[in-house]
């Protein structure tokens, strides 16, 4: 059930808090229905974040982290409850984070979500969204909710989800198979290429990896979308380097494990699908791209 801050009997504004407003995060109430507001932190500095997060920086910092805020609730007789706001700089990077971490997708609150015990997260425009709480109990589980519902409601803008997954076939989509990133070590953590960067993603790219068919027959889609298509060649020929020496064979070549690879630079994007059983249903689902963004599937230099 949402809980929203009207439901609850009494929450007070501290006025140091509003501060807040000053690094563009949403105000947060000092006091909510007994809960009192202890700490605040801001973290304005990579320093800051690594001070902060042990270990975890790097995944904020990899999504173009700009500053955060941490406030810390505490109630008589419940555990604590940490509110955590992430500015990533702008909406694909916020998504990203959500990709990252999400196993189910949620519209509960602000553009995506999703609920586990004892925790919260949403994003919704630039911003991403952790609510925790030490250990569930009802109290902190309605707390969780109530300043879910009251950050929703600060944060105005909403802006459009990365435009990489329009290119994304919806037919055979796992639900909530897809991560977006700019940063090759992210593709390399869920799906291993190569050691190096071979494929070029960097700060300019935008790439998708996305998961298909049933786990006995997966596909793995990847899209990267390059500044042009010089550049798209550029990370094709590298990739060739490593994956087909000696060139495709109709867009597909089947690897040592047997498993068929296909790929093509259309235009400025570079898409491989990877681990296909039978060539032709790795070849289907690049055609499937390919009449998706009305390009014409020609073959790779």
């Amino acid at each position: 059930m949402r809980l929203y801050l009207h439901n609850v009997m009494t929450f007070i504004l501290i006025p140091f808090y509003a501060m807040a407003n000053a690094q563009h995060f949403p105000e947060l109430p000092g006091q909510v229905d007994g809960w009192l507001m202890t700490e605040r932190l801001m973290l304005d500095t990579r320093q800051s974040l690594y001070d902060y997060i042990d270990g975890g920086a790097e995944l904020y910092i990899s999504y173009g982290y700009k500053s955060a805020l941490s406030c810390r609730y505490v109630k008589e007789g419940q555990p604590e409850v940490t509110a955590e706001i992430f500015d990533l700089g702008n909406a694909s990077n916020a998504y990203g984070i959500y990709s990252q971490t999400r196993d189910k997708e949620e519209a509960d609150y602000g553009q995506g979500s999703y609920y586990v015990s004892g925790a919260q997260f949403f994003w919704k425009g630039r911003y991403w969204v952790s609510l925790i709480t030490s250990e569930t109990t009802d109290e902190s589980v309605k707390l969780l909710h109530t300043l879910a519902g009251w950050i929703d409601g600060k944060i105005d803008e909403t802006i459009e989800p990365p435009a990489i997954l329009s290119v994304l076939p919806a037919e055979g989509l796992v639900p909530g198979g897809s991560l977006y990133f700019h940063h090759y070590i992210w593709l390399n953590s869920y799906y291993f290429i190569a050691s190096d960067n071979i494929l070029g993603i960097d700060e300019n790219t935008h790439a998708v990896l996305a998961k298909y068919g049933t786990p006995e027959d997966r596909l793995y889609l990847l899209a990267i979308q390059y500044t042009d298509h010089a550049k798209a060649e550029e990370a094709f020929a590298s990739f060739g380097r490593h994956f087909f020496p000696e060139g495709l064979d109709g867009y597909c070549i089947r690897l040592e494990d047997n498993s068929w690879l296909a790929a093509a630079v259309f235009d400025s994007l570079l898409v491989v699908i990877f681990n296909g059983i039978h060539r032709e249903k790795a070849i289907e689902m690049l055609e499937k791209v390919s009449d998706l963004i009305k390009n014409p599937l020609t073959k790779p230099n």
